[in-house]
Formats: structure tokens, C-alpha cells, sequence
């Protein structure tokens, strides 16, 4: 277990054992770091790990986010799955990239590749995109929500997200998270150019109404594809169906 503490500057490490007993294990802090030798190079402003805040955890177990507060920093920790030790890997400077100091809660994306953090001061959602193999954070985009923030909540299905405020603008804000997955643009291809249907084939009765046409690839589904209509004919694509004119 990990408790973050804001007045004294300390992430103190905690062990459990089978029966959910927890012992003390080590204090994570500025001194402590920089004794580490395996820790990555840190940041000037030696107040990274001032009013720290969020902890949160990646869901492989190897990589633990803090938000720190007081001069507006998320730093990065290499996590040992087994023993739990950390390693500091990394510290993002929120007002070098958005202009923000108050960092308050963290949340990672469904698919784990961006990171979201709440701030209490310039009314932003600040969101980084996250390597999945070193844990390490890039700034990506600050979107504006019209108040401070003070927590987070990410769907399940990753597409919404909800920030709460618990002073002052008291409310919830919901946002659209944008995709993470890189896109790369192909080649447009036409196919099934020359497919036709024969009324014989359904009702005789001079329409289609209820046939379905399925295009997939002839192996597995790939998410990335996008299908399309051609218009011509007479024939358009609204929606799912297929129009003879208006019908």
C-alpha cells in the first residue's frame, strides 16, 4: 500500500500480509531519491515531492503515478511487481506545459496509454499520453472544463470521462476522451464494385427490404478498418441501410 502524505512531502510504503495486516515498510522522499542511484535524473525545482496527492498504480503493477501540489508535478515510479520497491523514473512539470500548479487526482485511460489529471486551478483536464513499456509520460493536451476539478472518473468502456468538484463551483463535468490509438491513413480501395442482387432471391415482390450485406475482411476483423458506400444509381448509404432514392 501507498499513502501519499501533502504536509509532510512523504509517500510512505506499506506492507500487507495474508490477513490484511499492513507493516511499515519505507518513506519515498525528496532525500531518498536522490540517495537512490538507480533513480533517473531529476528535475531543478527540488520541489517535486512537495504537497504530494493522487497515487495510482498502472494495471500491470509496474509503473505508480504522484501528483504533487504545491509547484505542479506528476512524477513517475518504476514499480517491482513482487517486492513493491520504487524506483523514480520521471517528473512532469504542469505549469511548463499548462500553466497549472494545483495538481489534485490522477486516472489512466482504458487502454492504459494516457494519463488524466484534475488541477484546482485554471479550470483544466490535463492529459498525457503514457509509453506502456517504461511507464514514462508525455504532455499531450490541456482541455478547458470551465472549473477546477478535484476528482476523476474514467469508464469502464473508456470513452467518457467525469470530474467532480467538491468546493466553491460545486458539479460534475462529463467529457468525451478522445482515442488514444495511433492512426495511420491507407490507401483508399473500391471492391465489390460489380455485386448485384436479383429480386428472385428474396420476396419477388419488387424491393430488398430486410436483406443484409456484410462486408468483413476474409481473415480476422481489424478495429482500424472503415467501410463506405459509393453513391451512384440511385443507391445511397444512410446510416446502416441502403436507399433505392428515399426508400
Amino acid at each position: 500500500m501507498y499513502v501519499s502524505n501533502a504536509s509532510g512531502n512523504t509517500l510512505t510504503v506499506l506492507k500487507r500480509d495474508a490477513s490484511g495486516a499492513l507493516s511499515y515498510v519505507e518513506n519515498i522522499t525528496l532525500a531518498s531519491i536522490n540517495a537512490d542511484p538507480d533513480s533517473a535524473a531529476r528535475p531543478s525545482d527540488n520541489r517535486f515531492m512537495q504537497g504530494l496527492q493522487d497515487v495510482i498504480i498502472s494495471a500491470d503493477g509496474r509503473t505508480l503515478y504522484l501528483a504533487a501540489n504545491t509547484i505542479g508535478f506528476i512524477n513517475t515510479f518504476s514499480r517491482d511487481p513482487l517486492s513493491g520497491k520504487l524506483t523514480f523514473v520521471q517528473a512532469q512539470a504542469t505549469y511548463a506545459n499548462a500553466g497549472v500548479l494545483t495538481v489534485r487526482e490522477l486516472a489512466l485511460s482504458a487502454d492504459g496509454k494516457a494519463l488524466y489529471a484534475t488541477t484546482f486551478s485554471g479550470g483544466a483536464l490535463l492529459v498525457y499520453s503514457r509509453d506502456a513499456t517504461t511507464g514514462a509520460l508525455a504532455f499531450s493536451d490541456r482541455v478547458v472544463i470551465g472549473k477546477n476539478a478535484n476528482h476523476i472518473a474514467v469508464s469502464a468502456d473508456g470513452l467518457s470521462i467525469y470530474t467532480g468538484t467538491t468546493s466553491f463551483q460545486t458539479g460534475v463535468s462529463v467529457i468525451s476522451a478522445k482515442i488514444n490509438a495511433a492512426f495511420n491513413q491507407g490507401q483508399d480501395n473500391l471492391f465489390a464494385g460489380g455485386v448485384s442482387f436479383s429480386d428472385v432471391d428474396f420476396d419477388a415482390k419488387g424491393d430488398y427490404k430486410g436483406s443484409v450485406f456484410t462486408v468483413s475482411r476474409s481473415a480476422s476483423a481489424n478495429p482500424a478498418d472503415q467501410f463506405g458506400f459509393k453513391a451512384g444509381n440511385g443507391l445511397s448509404l444512410q446510416g446502416n441501410q441502403v436507399l433505392l432514392g428515399s426508400v
